[in-house]
């Protein structure tokens, strides 16, 4: 008696199931209608994408266990040398006939997908299954490899399990329209954030925050959050035949994009225009020469000085002497030596009572 090996699905490169059975048009028909492997109706695989004849039950039972520790990339080579849309090959009705599409050589010890060569066969159908026609889909062309890639990002885009990470997307998207139209501006969201953590590792600080405008920064996580998360499931979804559940790439997209948000962060601020301040603190002035332009100063009675800052800035302030006995006359060139809250005390410069040279 012969036997069929058989692949269901759920989609273009979903999750795959491999089953053996000596009456195909039954098995489909169970898989199809839900009342076949409890696998199948969890994932809802439905679909047939691929199916062998052997000439022997015993050959399918073992080209079965072969399969199933193949790698994941070796079953999808399989089943798109024969069906590159990965259609269901089940259609009830028809004239009755059954054919396989592909008859592949049984693999060696180990071994990958073996060669193909076309072998349609007609094994016996059992009174009252369905009857089961497979249509043999065209070689692949550059379009249709284009139009699988496309069916393939919108399969994990639209997959429940991605719904936060594409959240996360359309999140920032909505965020960056609203800065487009000028409402970040009147609602505050370019405010930065300030932060002094007095720890021996500044996590705030490693998380780039202080270092772009507070909006800008949750533009970067979101970006990375729902990138990463897209990536993982997509991995996941090419090396164990099905999408991870949010509850585990969730958590390990949030490990991922933290870090990565830091970093992006500290690189966009080398990048990013800085806002420029000539405004300086009154500490700065100590170490400045200026001239006492108001009053004569000296121990208890201060005088008004004129002083200019590195970007050249007038500043006036009260100086008094930095000595108790000295005097400083007005017009007199000093230099501030401390501040004492909002006195300055200052020194001569020295040259006020030298004789001036006339040219």
């Amino acid at each position: 008696m012969g036997g069929w090996v058989y692949i269901m699905s759920n989609r273009y490169r979903g999750t795959i199931y491999i089953g053996v059975t000596a009456d195909i048009s039954r098995r489909a028909f169970q898989h199809a209608t839900g009342e076949g492997a409890d696998f199948c109706k969890k994932y809802d695989l439905t679909q047939l994408v691929y199916a062998e004849y052997t000439e022997r039950i015993e050959d399918a039972i073992a080209r079965e266990k072969a399969m199933k520790k193949w790698r994941r990339d070796w079953k999808v080579a399989l089943i798109e040398r024969a069906n590159p849309d990965w259609l269901d090959l089940f259609l009830r009705g028809g004239d009755g006939r059954h054919a396989a599409l592909l008859s592949p050589r049984l693999p060696r010890e180990g071994g990958g997908p073996a060669a193909f060569s076309p072998s349609p066969q007609t094994p016996p159908r059992k009174i009252g299954t369905p009857p089961i026609r497979f249509r043999y889909p065209a070689t692949p062309s550059p379009s249709n490899i284009d139009r699988n890639r496309r069916m393939f990002v919108f399969a994990v885009l639209g997959a429940s399990e991605s719904v936060v990470f594409v959240s996360a997307l359309i999140l920032m998207l909505l965020i960056g329209a609203v800065q487009l139209v000028g409402l970040g501006g009147h609602f505050g969201i370019d405010a930065h954030v300030d932060a002094d953590v007095d720890a021996e590792i500044d996590l705030l600080g490693w998380l780039g925050v202080g270092t772009l405008p507070l909006m800008i920064l949750i533009v970067v996580f979101l970006a990375l959050f729902g990138t990463t998360g897209l990536i993982i499931e997509q991995a996941s979804h090419d090396w164990l035949g099905t999408f991870l559940s949010p509850l585990i790439a969730g958590p390990a997209a949030l490990v991922a994009a933290l870090p990565l948000t830091g970093f992006s962060a500290r690189g966009l601020a080398r990048i990013l225009p800085r806002d420029f301040t000539t405004a300086v603190s009154l500490d700065t002035l100590v170490g400045e020469t200026g001239q006492i332009v108001t009053g004569r100063a000296s121990h208890g009675s201060p005088a008004r000085a004129r002083v200019e800052d590195v970007h050249g800035q007038a500043h006036f302030v009260m100086v008094e002497p930095n000595a108790p006995d000295q005097i400083l006359e007005e017009g007199e060139a000093i230099l501030l030596v401390r501040r004492e809250n909002d006195l300055f005390r200052a020194i001569s410069r020295g040259d006020h009572r030298l004789p001036q040279l006339g040219v």
